[in-house]
């Protein structure tokens, strides 16, 4: 995902764009493995990059379906 935004005379900023254009991306994988009919495990990532800021994001998880 990318998101662009042109620049103008209103007085917010985003401290940084490149060329008159801001960039901003994200991305993330997920993997998962199912154990059997009911239980199953997963590991999330995600890297993230916003006004001119980097940061990473994970998380592990148990997953148990009831019906």
């Amino acid at each position: 995902m990318s998101t662009y935004h042109v620049d103008t005379d209103y007085e917010f900023s985003y401290y940084k764009y490149n060329n008159g254009q801001w960039l901003y991306y994200s991305g993330g994988l997920i993997f998962g493995y199912r154990y059997n009919k009911h239980l199953g495990l997963f590991l999330e990532g995600k890297y993230n990059k916003y006004w001119n800021r980097e940061w990473h994001d994970f998380s592990i998880g148990l997953n148990y379906v009831i019906f």
